[in-house]
Protein backbone atom coordinates (compact mmCIF):
# COMPACT_ATOMS: atom_id res chain seq x y z
CA UNK A 1 0.00 0.00 0.00
CA UNK A 2 3.13 2.55 0.89
CA UNK A 3 3.16 2.97 -3.28
CA UNK A 4 -0.57 3.58 -4.10
CA UNK A 5 -0.76 6.57 -4.99
CA UNK A 6 -4.37 7.47 -3.48
CA UNK A 7 -3.30 6.92 -0.01
CA UNK A 8 -3.18 10.11 1.25
CA UNK A 9 -6.45 10.84 -0.02
CA UNK A 10 -7.89 8.10 1.16
CA UNK A 11 -6.75 8.55 4.72
CA UNK A 12 -7.99 12.06 4.60
CA UNK A 13 -11.49 10.59 3.59
CA UNK A 14 -11.29 8.66 6.28
CA UNK A 15 -10.75 11.25 8.92
CA UNK A 16 -13.59 13.50 7.29
CA UNK A 17 -16.60 10.54 7.76
CA UNK A 18 -15.28 9.84 11.45
CA UNK A 19 -15.15 13.55 12.02
CA UNK A 20 -18.51 13.63 10.94
CA UNK A 21 -19.56 10.93 12.48
CA UNK A 22 -17.94 11.83 15.69
CA UNK A 23 -20.16 15.75 15.38
CA UNK A 24 -16.68 17.10 14.96
CA UNK A 25 -16.48 20.78 13.57
CA UNK A 26 -13.39 20.19 12.36
CA UNK A 27 -11.48 17.94 10.60
CA UNK A 28 -7.78 18.31 11.27
CA UNK A 29 -8.25 16.67 14.85
CA UNK A 30 -9.07 13.42 13.70
CA UNK A 31 -6.94 13.40 10.92
CA UNK A 32 -3.61 13.27 13.35
CA UNK A 33 -5.89 10.50 14.59
CA UNK A 34 -6.29 8.54 11.60
CA UNK A 35 -2.95 6.37 10.69
CA UNK A 36 -0.36 6.76 8.00
CA UNK A 37 -2.06 3.52 6.01
CA UNK A 38 -5.94 4.05 6.41
CA UNK A 39 -6.59 0.11 6.01
CA UNK A 40 -7.79 -1.55 3.19
CA UNK A 41 -10.37 0.15 0.17
CA UNK A 42 -9.55 3.85 1.42
CA UNK A 43 -6.93 4.81 -1.55
CA UNK A 44 -8.97 2.61 -3.99
CA UNK A 45 -12.74 4.65 -2.71
CA UNK A 46 -10.53 7.78 -2.72
CA UNK A 47 -9.33 6.99 -6.24
CA UNK A 48 -12.69 6.17 -7.37
CA UNK A 49 -13.93 9.80 -6.33
CA UNK A 50 -11.69 11.90 -7.67
CA UNK A 51 -11.66 10.00 -10.76
CA UNK A 52 -15.71 10.79 -10.87
CA UNK A 53 -15.16 14.67 -9.99
CA UNK A 54 -12.37 14.71 -12.24
CA UNK A 55 -14.90 13.16 -15.40
CA UNK A 56 -17.82 15.35 -14.35
CA UNK A 57 -15.43 19.07 -14.36
CA UNK A 58 -17.09 19.70 -17.36
CA UNK A 59 -20.61 18.89 -16.98
CA UNK A 60 -22.89 20.87 -14.24
CA UNK A 61 -22.82 18.41 -10.98
CA UNK A 62 -25.75 16.14 -10.17
CA UNK A 63 -25.67 14.64 -7.21
CA UNK A 64 -28.37 12.04 -7.86
CA UNK A 65 -26.46 11.14 -11.03
CA UNK A 66 -23.17 10.22 -9.09
CA UNK A 67 -22.18 6.49 -8.12
CA UNK A 68 -18.90 6.14 -6.83
CA UNK A 69 -19.17 2.41 -6.92
CA UNK A 70 -18.96 2.32 -10.65
CA UNK A 71 -21.80 1.01 -11.32
CA UNK A 72 -23.61 4.08 -13.38
CA UNK A 73 -26.27 6.49 -12.88
CA UNK A 74 -28.71 5.62 -10.24
CA UNK A 75 -27.29 2.69 -9.23
CA UNK A 76 -28.11 1.63 -5.38
CA UNK A 77 -26.71 -0.77 -3.58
Amino acid sequence: MADQPYREAGRRLKAALVSYQLGRAGVDRTLKEVPEDPGEGWAELAERLLTGMMLSLNTPFDPSSFDPSGGGPGTVQ
